[in-house]
């Protein structure tokens, strides 16, 4: 047996390990490719400034659906909803998509930490500073949530390019979880 390991680029999914066989092939789907498909929306919907699948879920407290959304809003998109290059580059991104995972499978303590991580790695990715709110609220840390929450408001991301219109979705909807949440 033969192991091989790619990278899948569509949607925005990586890390799917394929075996090959004799007598034919089998795919491992990876955590991303899991949390990937099947896709919520077929293209950029942001309403508002905010993520209505996951934001909506997230306020019946169906916060499994509302985290595979937001893992889908930042890394399964292609264009403007997607995770900044910079935080795939600093590893930032890596640890958010970890800790969003570990948050799809209700292990709030090992993703709070995850996130922590992502910001300490990477202060630009309000995304994760966003999702530390959202954890430290389902895991019971109101006031901890809305402290995470104001400073994704206040976190100015990435420099964006002069041609490039930036809109800090993250900030946007941390300004409606903290109108929502009191």
């Amino acid at each position: 047996m033969k192991t091989l390991t790619g990278v899948l680029l569509k949607s925005g999914c990586l890390g799917v390990s394929l075996t090959v066989a004799t007598g034919g092939l089998s795919v491992a789907a990876s955590e991303s490719e899991m949390l990937c498909l099947p896709q919520f929306f077929a293209s950029a919907v942001s309403v508002n400034g905010r993520y209505p699948v996951a934001d909506d879920a997230f306020d019946r407290k169906n916060y499994r659906l509302a985290f595979k959304a937001y893992y889908q809003y930042f890394f399964c998109l292609a264009g403007s909803e997607t995770i900044n290059s910079r935080a795939e580059d600093s590893g930032g991104a890596n640890l958010l998509r970890r800790a969003l995972f570990q948050a799809f499978e209700a292990r709030y303590a090992d993703a709070v930490v995850n996130a922590q991580a992502a910001l300490k790695r990477d202060s630009q990715l309000g995304e994760a500073q966003f999702i530390l709110g959202d954890l430290l609220f389902v895991s019971g840390h109101k006031h901890a949530a809305r402290v995470q929450w104001r400073n994704a408001n206040e976190n100015i991301g990435y420099p964006a390019p002069s041609d490039f219109t930036s809109n800090r979705r993250y900030a946007t909807a941390a300004q409606a979880m903290l109108a929502r949440h009191r």
